[in-house]
């Protein structure tokens, strides 16, 4: 099954190809779509080698008719993905195993701050063998709510990030979240490192007691989370 956020991110990517174009006229085809531009570009697939600039031509064409918007955006088009793999394994359609090794897949080079927690997540599977392995980060949580259940717990979170990182909200992630430190009591964030078990520090600007959480972790992430959408519907808030 190709998803529209799916082709996109490919595309931004230069990794699109003539098959995948007719893989997602075909996903629509399936879901009821009855425009015949769609129909006609489904068709390709029973040509032995399509005409690449043809299936361009018709893609073009049925992204008009749909009217979605294509975005030359490459970090938003990535965003996009990410949300809709995870509202997918949310909604049952994408199996969990696969949509987290979609998620992996999509960003293997570590490119991108926003998948830290899938690195942190990963590398408990690394290390969680190996008597030296000291990394810990998800290796806590995972004790205490299980494999699974935590997993699942990061798909809900990261769909929700996601849709926070996106355009025109009031306000913003903080730059490199989550790998940053923040500051809950007085929004402040600091870029040092947060490759460690420490959880909580004193804020140096301000001055609260372990009010600087390292937003590697879970539950910080959370507290960020709800922080962020109460002055998002309340901005004239303190």
């Amino acid at each position: 099954m190709m998803n529209f956020s799916e082709i996109m991110y490919w595309r931004l990517n230069r990794r699109a190809n003539v098959g995948d174009y007719i893989a997602w006229a075909n996903h629509l085809l399936e879901q009821g779509c009855d425009l015949p531009e769609i129909a006609e570009m489904a068709s390709f697939a029973f040509e032995r080698e399509p005409d690449a600039q043809e299936v361009e031509r018709y893609f073009l064409r049925c992204v008009q008719l749909l009217g979605l918007s294509m975005s030359d955006d490459v970090f938003q088009a990535t965003i996009d993905y990410w949300r809709d793999t995870c509202e997918r394994m949310l909604a049952g359609t994408l199996a969990l195993d696969e949509g987290i090794a979609l998620l992996h897949e999509i960003d293997n080079d570590y490119e991108y701050y926003l998948m830290m927690p899938w690195v942190d997540l990963a590398r408990h599977y690394t290390e969680k063998h190996l008597q030296t392995g000291t990394y810990q980060i998800a290796t806590n949580d995972i004790e205490r709510h299980g494999e699974d259940n935590f997993t699942w717990m990061l798909v809900r979170q990261f769909a929700t990030i996601c849709q926070q990182a996106r355009p025109g909200l009031p306000m913003g992630l903080p730059e490199k979240f989550p790998a940053i430190w923040h500051c809950l009591a007085c929004n402040i964030s600091s870029a040092d490192d947060t490759w460690t078990t420490q959880r909580t520090a004193p804020c140096r600007a301000c001055g609260s007691g372990d009010s600087l959480k390292n937003m590697r972790y879970y539950a910080n992430r959370e507290a960020y989370l709800q922080q962020f959408v109460r002055l998002t519907d309340n901005p004239t808030s303190e």
